[in-house]
This record gives C-alpha cells, structure tokens and sequence, in this order.
C-alpha cells in the first residue's frame, strides 16, 4: 500500500474544514469509506457515506481480524460503532487523507506500520477554540454548553502533550491554525514534500532563503501541463505543481518585463498571497 495522511486536532481547531480543504486541492490524495453500525439516514448512499452493518458484521469482522481500529459511541439510540477495515481498499500504492482521534492514529499506525501512515496534528491555543466552539454553538437552535465543556475538557486528557509524545507527533507534524490559508499552505507542501522527496521543499512555498538565493528574480506565470492550474513564482527552479503537486514539465506562459526587485520578503507575501487566490483559499 502507498501511504495515509492523518488529519487529527482537539474540538474547535479547524481540522475538518482543513481536510475538506486539502481533499479538494490535492486530487491525487484519495479518501477511503468507513464502516459504521448506525442506521443510514436519508441522502445517505452505502459506500458513499459509509459502508453500513450490523452489530453481528461488525463482530465477524473483528473475529476476522479486519478490523484496524473501532470507536464506539453512546447514544440516545444505543452503542453505535465506527471503524476502519481491512477490506481491500489499501492494496495499491495510491496515497490517501483521512481525518480521525489521536486514540484512532495510534490504531491504524500499530496495525499498518509506521512508515504508512502520516500525522498531520492540528493545533490552536485553548482561548482561541473555546470562543469558536461558543460562537459556533450560539448558531444552533438548541444550546448545549454542557456537551461543549465536556468536549473542551476531554480534549485536555485525549490530546495531552504525553499522549502526544507517545503516539510520535513530531514538531514537524504540527501545524498552528492561525491563519487557515497560511495553514493549508503549509500542510500542502509538508504532503507533496513527503512523497517527491526533498527537492520538493523548493516547490510548493519558496522560502526566504530560497528566494534570496535565486538569481533569476523576475516574476514568471507557469502553466502546469498535467492539472492546467496556472500560477505565479519567481526564478525559473520549480519542479512540482502548487495544485495537484506531482512533477510536471512547465510552460512558461508570461515572463513580467519588470525585475520582482531586491526587496524579496515583500515580492514573496505578494507571490505568496497571488497563489493562494490562485488556488481558491
């Protein structure tokens, strides 16, 4: 199998809205369907959603051993069950993005293999959550502050920092969200620099450093010829796609007559603004 990236964060932190963000920027990031032993609602399609069973299912599978990690929920409805399985759908190389717990990662990583899966932890300081999770609940017909501070307070214990350091969620696998295009951005070129190799470091957000050393500072509009996405830089070194991120060869549509200017830190919050319009963020 190829690899999973693995998007988790405590309630309130954006991860949700991130991962539709990156599934819908990243198309060649596939996402695979999960079981569950709740009833399906209306609109709901089996395989779509989830693949929907029953309580005996679900314990054949796990008899089985399929079953690579099971969260179950107390509802007013009774237990209901989610898991993944081992059903298939990772015997190929492709790559995926899936969103889950701390508790859920640390499964799937025992079960597939460190080297298999990716984390991707999502982090924003606790005032900033808190007054999202009210304003969010003040929006909702019913208000329950009740289940809100549970969530708030089992997050503390579900995603402490010992926990954290147990499950290895590295410095590198963390990502502020204080800004969401500025987090997106970032997240995009840890993927891309995971599965192109390190010379993808240089492609996706031109650091400072990389700016300051290219002699080549005249602002370019490349035109990638596998997605079509079109796109501003500087110099002439980028080797992968901004948008669907896999090694292209570039046509170069449009070379501006004036020089980006020495000035590069102001050139690259312009360039760097310019691409994130570019990609919808």
């Amino acid at each position: 199998m190829g690899k999973i990236f693995y998007v988790m964060g405590k309630s309130s932190s954006g991860k949700d809205s991130i991962y539709r963000r990156l599934v819908s920027l990243l198309p060649f990031l596939k996402t695979y369907v999960t079981y569950t032993t709740r009833p399906m609602r209306e609109g709901e399609t089996e395989g779509v959603e989830y693949h929907f069973i029953d309580n005996a299912k679900l314990h054949e599978l796990i008899e089985e051993k399929r079953v690579i990690e099971l969260r179950k929920y107390d509802t007013i409805h009774g237990v209901w069950s989610y898991c993944t399985v081992n059903d298939g759908q990772f015997d190929n190389d492709d790559v995926y993005i899936s969103i889950g717990t701390l508790e859920s990662y640390v499964s799937m990583k025992e079960y597939l293999g460190e080297n298999k899966i990716i984390p991707i932890y999502i982090e924003v300081d606790d005032i900033t959550r808190l007054e999202r999770a009210v304003g969010r609940e003040k929006k909702q017909e019913t208000l329950r502050c009740d289940e809100l501070c549970r969530r708030f307070l089992a997050d503390s214990t579900d995603f402490s920092e010992e926990k954290l350091e147990k499950a290895g969620i590295k410095a590198n696998n963390r990502f502020v969200n204080g800004d969401m295009k500025d987090c997106i951005m970032e997240i995009m070129s840890f993927i891309t620099s995971n599965l192109f190799g390190d010379i993808n470091k240089k492609a996706m957000i031109p650091t400072a450093e990389d700016i300051s050393a290219w002699d080549t500072r005249t602002q370019i509009i490349y035109s990638c010829s596998n997605c079509g996405a079109s796109f501003r830089t500087m110099g002439d070194s980028e080797h992968f796609c901004h948008k669907c991120g896999t090694e292209v060869n570039w046509n170069v549509l449009k070379r501006f007559s004036e020089p980006a200017g020495d000035d590069w830190r102001e050139n690259k919050a312009r360039i760097d603004a310019l691409n994130k319009e570019q990609l919808g963020l």
